[in-house]
């Protein structure tokens, strides 16, 4: 599994040799190489290249050896009464898994969590202003998720340290995030991505 920012809150994921472009609007470049687009929010995508596929909504997906579950979430700023109209996505095969949260609201149901299940990797936006999870609500989030790494993107470097100490995490940076294995041992380890 391969994770790598791409700006802002958009970020490539390559699993089973299939590489998956999250929210492209935030991207610098799109990868002409993405063979599927996911967005977080409708609102986050771009033309897609011919034969890109686009997923923009709650559902469960097959392409080329790799799942795709779309769970329902309410927009980070959106008032409690309005329709969910955010999707978190899960993304997995038989060796990883990781579940991209996007700018969804912290408190997640039951339901939610169940849909995500257990997950090896979190993905998720830090410390934006207004419509981004704060340093608190990521912790209370990946607290509930609980998995072995998280990759907080769309941070500030003190943000992302916080989350680090808050969460007794092992902290590293890295320009991409390469993992052939998980890592062993127990605890969290926190991946900063570089640019």
């Amino acid at each position: 599994m391969e994770i790598e920012l791409v700006g802002g809150n958009s970020v490539a994921i390559m699993l089973s040799k299939l590489l998956f472009a999250v929210d492209p609007k935030f991207s610098d470049s799109v990868s002409k190489e993405a063979k599927v687009y996911l967005l977080t929010q409708p609102e986050f995508g771009v033309q897609a290249d011919s034969g890109a596929l686009i997923i923009d909504c709650p559902g469960e997906y097959e392409i080329g050896g790799v799942s795709v579950k779309g769970i329902a979430a309410q927009a980070h700023n959106d008032d409690k009464d309005v329709p969910f109209r955010a999707t978190i996505f899960k993304i997995y095969n038989e060796e990883f898994s990781a579940v991209v949260l996007g700018q969804i609201a912290p408190d997640l149901s039951e339901e939610q969590l169940e849909a995500i299940g257990v997950i090896d990797a979190v993905v998720l936006p830090v410390g934006g202003e207004g419509d981004t999870l704060t340093v608190d609500e990521s912790l209370r989030v990946v607290r509930k998720i609980s998995p072995k790494i998280v990759v907080p993107i769309y941070k500030e470097e003190q943000e992302a340290q916080t989350l680090a100490t808050q969460l007794a995490a092992k902290q590293e940076s890295v320009s991409k995030l390469k993992l052939k294995t998980l890592p062993v041992g127990e605890g969290m380890t926190i991946y900063l991505l570089g640019k």
